[in-house]
């Protein structure tokens, strides 16, 4: 055990993680002083509507995205020497991830009352304004996303991870913090992700070197493997943000609200986690690609053991700490949902399990068994929802629902990690 730690130590695989470790880090407590600023900039109201949002933007981003998130860095990790190449699958990626933004956009533009109904239960003027935010926000990520994900395939993780502070925070704080109304913060917030991400795009692309045949070539590559993994990306956002839609359509905005920003409490468990997914991703096409199996399932149950430990520590100290956390973030009249942010905090063994293995996962199989996975917990947490609601159980029961089909989620992922291994 302490001779595989000390190998993870000195191995690149723990500099990258310790670099996107930091910036993880900051993005989570910037994105936690963010919701404060929102709450105490926009209300009770503003904070519920930005928190829907935010979960709205987590479930359709991987959709639109069409698995390229991962199958962009992947390609460019079979080939580190070809940069152009690598600039071919950047192009061709970022044309096929903006065709649905586009189009759901023109759809939002010739029926907004509809889709702003569907969104909040509500087609008021700010309702409408509020949902053209989402949609060019939803654009803005995208570019956002490919950029990234060049760069993580390149193994360039600290311009990568800067790329993603600017994105994720810096952008986001100042537009909240210079506007002075949601509507009005959240299309700042667009537009100047649009225009960062479109220069950085246009400076990475040399657009003289561009063919048709490279374009089919890299575009074919691509959607091969991202596609085939389209439903399990959808059945995975899907579950991260289901709590969210069910308590809006079957309980109420303001427990809606709440049930979002406990998924986002979980943000905290991601500042440790997250970045082995996108490390392990890269880490793990190189060493199978190399034939050195072993030292992948050394590493793979080495990281996972200080992984567990770790998030073990991390579940005690926030559950005991989470009404002190509560009453200094919002005030003491927020208290009373405690009790919702406790059972939710019970997953994080469960996310563990699931951001440690997945990118071992998807390295290993070209058959998208991690779409398999989160479409079984999915599946699970939307019948245990209805069963829940139509026996007029609280939204407590709904929440406990939600935690087992993590655990779910996760104990597929640990069991499918086995299989690969012993093959």
């Amino acid at each position: 055990m302490k001779k595989t730690i000390r190998n993870i130590v000195k191995n690149a695989l723990f500099k990258d993680y310790s670099i996107t470790l930091i910036f993880s880090g900051v993005n989570a407590v910037l994105g936690f002083l963010m919701f404060k600023l929102v709450f105490h900039e926009f209300g009770e109201d503003g904070f519920f509507r930005f928190s829907i949002l935010k979960r709205y933007i987590g479930f359709v981003l991987p959709i639109v995205i069409l698995g390229l998130g991962v199958s962009l860095p992947k390609s460019i990790s079979k080939n580190l020497q070809d940069d152009a190449g690598h600039k071919s699958f950047l192009l061709s990626a970022m044309f096929w991830s903006c065709v649905l933004p586009l189009v759901a956009l023109g759809i939002f533009a010739l029926i907004p009352e509809t889709i702003s109904q569907l969104f909040w239960n509500a087609h008021s003027e700010m309702d409408v304004s509020l949902s053209l935010a989402f949609f060019l926000y939803l654009l803005s990520l995208v570019m956002s996303a490919m950029n990234y994900g060049f760069y993580r395939g390149k193994s360039a993780f600290t311009l990568a991870n800067f790329i993603e502070f600017i994105n994720l925070s810096l952008i986001p704080i100042a537009c909240i913090f210079l506007f002075s109304n949601l509507v009005d913060a959240m299309l700042a917030v667009a537009g100047a992700l649009l225009i960062f991400n479109i220069i950085l795009f246009v400076k990475i692309v040399d657009f003289n070197s561009f063919s048709k045949p490279s374009f089919r070539a890299s575009s074919k590559e691509l959607l091969a493997f991202g596609l085939p993994r389209l439903p399990g990306d959808i059945a995975y956002y899907f579950l991260m943000a289901a709590p969210a839609f069910v308590a809006l359509k079957f309980y109420s905005l303001e427990l809606s609200g709440i049930v979002s920003f406990g998924i986002s409490l979980l943000a905290i468990t991601q500042i440790i986690l997250q970045p082995i997914g996108v490390i392990s991703l890269s880490r793990a096409v190189d060493l199978i690609h190399s034939e050195n199996k072993q030292q992948l399932i050394n590493e793979t149950w080495g990281t996972l053991k200080i992984m567990m430990g770790i998030s073990i520590l991390m579940l005690v100290v926030e559950i005991v700490f989470v009404d002190l956390f509560i009453e200094l973030y919002f005030d003491k009249s927020f208290l009373k949902y405690t009790f919702i942010f406790r059972y939710m905090l019970l997953a994080v063994p469960a996310l563990t399990l699931f951001y440690s293995l997945r990118g071992v996962l998807d390295a290993f199989y070209h058959k998208p068994v991690m779409g398999n996975i989160a479409t079984g917990a999915s599946i699970f947490f939307i019948l245990s929802s209805v069963v829940i609601y139509f026996l007029g159980y609280s939204i407590t029961a709904t929440v406990i629902a939600y935690v087992v089909s993590l655990y779910i989620l996760g104990g597929l992922c640990f069991i499918y990690t086995l299989k690969a291994f012993k093959k």
